[in-house]
């Protein structure tokens, strides 16, 4: 990312090709991702129109994880590598404003899918975005079980989630210090166990889970997330892999814990 006159110049040469699997995006994708770093960093409203992007010179390599092609899955990708193109317009942005890009927010939507049958035949489906740490800045400690930057979604109240579907939820709270360590601390993910009452299919899938989201001027990581289930009549939980799909039976439980944010600054100035 580079300013060329009055153009802002966006160059993703050097991406790596379109993968197999449903990771990719659009190009109309990585272009949302571009404004809304733009929008998210101006003191001013920014119009949501074409015309907006004319002064922004975007490079995109055809058949590109940004720039993707038919056949190419993009289910995950729109939800996912689109928070990661987010994390790296910021990093690249951070050269010239240092103090304005806060740490790495989560970046990632933990998104939790599940489906099947009830007793009576009738069938139910229901998938959800789960927030977690924003990043620390300059001035103050990150947003603690939030949704960040591309998600645009909300939490389903747990009253809701309960009654239209045979699930029963035993957890959902903040994963205390979850965030990174900083002069300003990240802001915390957030824990969610739900027990299933009929049989279902599940998936969860989500990054940040390797390891957690970088700190920023001296701060550290956010922790990553995890998955566990637990299956009924037993005590220990089993780890889970990223964007693993299990199925489930009456009594099993999922919980899943989300990345916190990085902090910012270093901790011994405290």
């Amino acid at each position: 990312m580079r300013k060329q006159g009055d153009q802002l110049s966006v160059d993703f040469t050097g991406t790596s090709l379109q993968v197999e699997s449903s990771w990719n995006t659009h190009q109309a994708v990585a272009t949302s991702a571009i404004f809304y770093v733009l929008q998210s960093l101006s003191p001013d409203q920014i119009p949501e129109t074409s015309g907006t992007l004319e002064a922004v010179q975007m490079t995109f390599p055809d058949r590109s994880l940004v720039s993707s092609c038919v056949p190419a899955g993009v289910a995950i990708g729109n939800v996912e590598t689109s928070q990661r193109i987010v994390d790296v317009l910021l990093e690249a942005l951070r050269q010239v404003l240092p103090q304005q890009i806060p740490a790495c927010s989560q970046g990632t939507m933990n998104n939790l899918l599940f489906g099947g049958r009830r007793a009576d035949g009738t069938p139910f489906v229901y998938y959800e975005t789960l927030g977690g740490g924003a990043g620390a800045n300059i001035d103050a400690d990150g947003a603690s079980a939030v949704q960040v930057h591309m998600t645009n979604t909300r939490n389903t109240p747990v009253e809701v989630f309960e009654l239209e579907l045979p699930v029963r939820v035993h957890q959902l709270k903040i994963r205390r210090k979850s965030g990174g360590i900083g002069l300003h601390r990240g802001g915390d993910g957030l824990i969610k166990e739900i027990e299933f009452l009929e049989p279902a299919r599940v998936t969860l899938a989500g990054t940040r889970r390797q390891s957690g989201a970088p700190g920023a001027s001296g701060g550290s990581a956010g922790m990553p997330g995890i998955e566990h289930v637990q299956i009924s009549g037993t005590s220990s939980w089993k780890k889970l892999k990223p964007g693993q799909a299990i199925d489930v039976a009456p009594g099993d439980r999922i919980r899943v814990q989300t990345p916190g944010g990085g902090g910012w600054g270093p901790a011994e100035k405290h």
